[in-house]
């Protein structure tokens, strides 16, 4: 009877894993936040290739004061190697890949001076002639700067 009603059951929702979604630079902390109870939830880093990295226990941290759910902590700081494609999986439920690597927010520094740049409230932007006769525009010049 015990199994007539467990082949009916549904599978509890994946556990969704929180944590940079663009990476993380190697001597960076690496966290990650998990919804689960007040027990310490296992979890697994695989790099890209599938191959266990790290393991460990979950740190329970206490209810999250926005969802009211409880909430665990995984830190995973002293793992330093970098890599593309890696995946943390607690208690089977996957994240999305990330990245380890050297210069992961550089991009994001030029990326914010072209918005913020681009956003000034009405002041034309012109290209403006160099000094070789060609028309440089001036975020290009701002942006190498960075």
């Amino acid at each position: 009877a015990a199994t007539l009603l467990l082949a009916g059951a549904t599978p509890p929702p994946p556990l969704p894993v929180h944590l940079n979604q663009i990476g993380f630079e190697p001597g960076d902390a690496k966290i990650a936040i998990v919804g689960g109870g007040s027990a310490p939830l296992a979890w697994t880093l695989y790099d890209a290739a599938g191959r266990a990295v790290r393991q460990g226990k979950a740190q329970p941290f206490g209810q999250d004061a926005a969802s009211g759910g409880a909430v665990q902590r995984i830190d995973f700081s002293d793992f330093r190697t970098p890599g593309e494609g890696y995946r943390l999986v607690v208690e089977g439920s996957p994240s999305n890949a990330f990245a380890i690597r050297e210069g992961m927010y550089a991009p994001l520094a030029r990326d914010a001076a072209a918005f913020f740049y681009h956003q000034r409230a009405g002041v034309p932007i012109e290209a403006a002639p160099s000094n070789t006769g060609e028309d440089v525009d001036p975020l290009s010049v701002f942006v190498r700067k960075l």
